[in-house]
């Protein structure tokens, strides 16, 4: 298919690095989608709340902001620098709640902003507990048995009754999936859950199963708007469930499972991916009970993650580039 050649000037929300491996995950993503959208013809503007980021090539890029990602800040620029899209998947769950924001405030329509990649029903599918959930019964897709409790009472109650010790208990954050500790007898549960109920800005705690030791499996997919949807690739950890740190050992393709294993996950991946209806990258987590073939749906990203530079270079295949192709209307047949 033909690129939207209503697109003519692209706003992309660069990422800033938690630690001092990603700034080169970052750059890599971010500057393969600014060359992409210049080949093709498009002004880039670029915001970058990182000022170690080497995306500085005018050449490239026609403006490049050096501010924090805020929506104050995002607002003053699209008015001012008159964009007609917003690409904001390289900026991790912070990208995808501000782009959400401003989608639903009405902000982008009222200043005729097309929302690139990923729509805010996606957004919302994949950030919120129970639209996700909601989302994975409705494709018969298993995610970690989990309830979201008020008060102590209903989380030890749920602990106890439902699933059993050791749970894992989150603060509820607005989006995402907070860190969270595991409780393993019913004191610790008290101890956990009335520190997480604290630090909830809901004042409520997400208990979950603990599936510590299963394998933990992602797989990397590229779909376009025209219902196309390929894996372009897994990675297995080293450490399984619940031992990592935020660091990983990690190795692509994943190199335990047995093929039929690695057929029932992809195969769930590319149906969760038209599901969730995203257009360019998204990524998906499984949980895999070793010597099993009974799996969890741990959380999908309709974003780029820390594993698409490591799969584009497992696997040779440009997937940033391919992406923001997508994002511009191309199928993946001619990306």
């Amino acid at each position: 298919m033909p690129q939207n050649v209503s697109l003519k000037k692209v706003l992309i929300f660069g990422a800033s690095s938690i630690n001092e491996t990603q700034p080169c995950e970052n750059d890599y993503a971010v500057a393969q989608a600014c060359r992409c959208f210049h080949e093709k013809g498009l002004e880039v503007v670029l915001i970058s709340p990182n000022p170690n980021s080497v995306i500085t090539d005018k050449c490239l890029v026609a403006q490049i902001y050096i501010e924090p990602l805020t929506l104050e800040t995002v607002k003053r620029i699209i008015v001012k620098e008159k964009v007609d899209s917003l690409f904001p998947v390289f900026a991790g769950q912070s990208g995808l709640t501000l782009a959400l924001q401003l989608s639903v405030s009405t902000f982008l329509s009222t200043n005729n902003v097309s929302l690139l990649g990923v729509g805010p029903e996606s957004i919302n599918n994949s950030q919120e507990f129970q639209s996700f959930k909601d989302t994975m019964l409705k494709i018969n897709e298993p995610c970690i048995p989990s309830k979201m409790a008020g008060s102590l009472k209903d989380a030890v109650l749920f602990a106890e009754s439902s699933v059993g010790y050791p749970v894992i208990v989150r603060p509820s954050v607005l989006f995402g999936r907070a860190p969270g500790k595991i409780a393993a007898s019913q004191e610790e549960m008290i101890e956990v859950v009335t520190q997480c109920l604290k630090r909830s800005p809901l004042h409520q705690v997400l208990v979950e199963k603990c599936i510590a030791g299963w394998k933990e499996i992602d797989f990397v997919l590229l779909r376009d708007e025209y219902g196309h949807c390929i894996s372009v690739g897994s990675v297995e950890n080293f450490d399984p469930v619940g031992t990592s740190a935020g660091r990983y050992i990690s190795v692509s393709p994943a190199a335990s499972l047995s093929e039929e294993e690695m057929q029932i996950l992809q195969s769930a991946a590319i149906r969760i991916t038209n599901a969730f209806g995203v257009v360019g990258e998204c990524n998906i987590k499984f949980g895999l009970k070793p010597n099993s073939k009974e799996y969890v749906v741990i959380e999908v990203n309709p974003r780029a993650t820390e594993f698409t530079p490591f799969v584009s270079k497992a696997t040779g295949y440009p997937v940033p580039r391919v992406s923001s192709l997508l994002a511009m209307g191309y199928s993946i047949p001619e990306a």
